[in-house]
């Protein structure tokens, strides 16, 4: 029985930052699905359904902390984990990004090895603690 591919909502409205996720999410046999600005991101997520969202914070129409904000909200989406890139010096968004539901916030650039360990931490199956283990 095979899986379905794991599908990956990239936003972004730089298109070089696009084509750099999407080499790197194909590469690792992830199905990006690319949205270049916060109102595509959510009609785009209605539409396939991710199993994770990569964001730019910076983005025309409706910024990454409003994209987030509004999926944190709906039951189909308040569970989906979500990585936020951002330009601006980190500690100048944790705050924000934090309260809109973001569960990682990166800098820009980010390394490609930095990236996909975060991508498959958040997409791990939740391991059952010591406690729920019957020996």
């Amino acid at each position: 029985m095979s899986q379905s591919p794991i599908k990956i909502l990239v936003v972004d409205d730089e298109e070089a930052h696009l084509d750099f996720f999407e080499t790197v999410l194909t590469e690792n046999n992830f199905v990006p699905v690319k949205a270049r600005d916060g109102i595509e991101a959510l009609e785009k997520f209605d539409q396939c359904q991710p199993d994770l969202v990569l964001i730019d914070l910076m983005m025309p129409r409706l910024n990454g902390y409003d994209v987030c904000a509004r999926l944190r909200r709906h039951h189909r989406s308040k569970d989906v984990p979500i990585i936020m890139l951002t330009g601006l010096e980190k500690s100048a968004a944790v705050a924000a990004a934090c309260s809109s539901g973001v569960n990682i916030l990166l800098t820009k650039p980010v390394s490609y090895q930095e990236l996909l360990a975060h991508i498959h931490a958040l997409l791990q199956p939740a391991r059952p603690s010591t406690r729920d283990t019957v020996n």
